[in-house]
């Protein structure tokens, strides 16, 4: 029988239990084994990636946060207007209102099914809860309630934006509340 090395080659495909992390990046074999070493070890109290060791899931992650929060605005926006002749333009008057309703319903339902909104998908990052696992409905309920507060209050919004720029995690106000992260996509660019 030959000899067998107790190192292992990353396996590349996602045993039973984990998630789709696991599966490695073509073109960037360090993410496949960063994933691959981190998942492995799934007895941990938080399974997020460690923001030292685990670099690659928060490179850039802040930048394109607000990159995606611009595109989401502009197609909530597009969304909204698009609703107001539906309502013999009488939403005109209360457009803001309608902005926010219209938003809530984008937001919570990109983020229940998909762990990311469409500006998000673009960008290459989605969600995370604090157990590793992808948004359910609730999450998304609650991060965009969060998210939704902290943008209708000064103070609570200087301070999410200052923690995404200097937190390890890239964390918002909102996601340090709920144990959430925002990390790199598996297979984006």
């Amino acid at each position: 029988m030959p000899h067998r090395s107790c190192r292992s080659l990353p396996k590349t495909t996602a045993p039973p239990g984990t998630d789709a992390l696991l599966v490695p990046d073509a073109g960037r074999p360090h993410m496949a084994a960063a994933r691959t070493h981190f998942f492995r070890r799934r007895k941990m109290t938080h399974a997020l990636p460690d923001p030292v060791r685990h670099a690659a899931f928060y490179d850039g992650v802040a930048a394109k946060r607000a990159f995606a929060w611009a595109l989401d605005s502009v197609i909530t926006t597009l969304l909204a207007v698009m609703v107001v002749p539906f309502t013999a333009f009488l939403a005109v008057l209360i457009f803001p209102l309608l902005w926010g309703v219209v938003n809530l319903a984008y937001r919570c339902g990109t983020l229940a099914a998909f762990s990311a909104t469409p500006g998000m998908w673009l960008m290459g990052i989605e969600f995370r809860r604090a157990d590793g696992g992808r948004f359910d409905g609730l999450s998304a309920v609650l991060h965009t309630l969060g998210t939704l507060f902290t943008w209708g209050t000064v103070l609570p919004q200087l301070a999410s934006v200052a923690l995404m720029a200097l937190h390890p995690r890239g964390q918002g106000l909102t996601d340090l509340v709920l144990g959430s992260v925002a990390i790199r996509r598996p297979g984006a660019a």
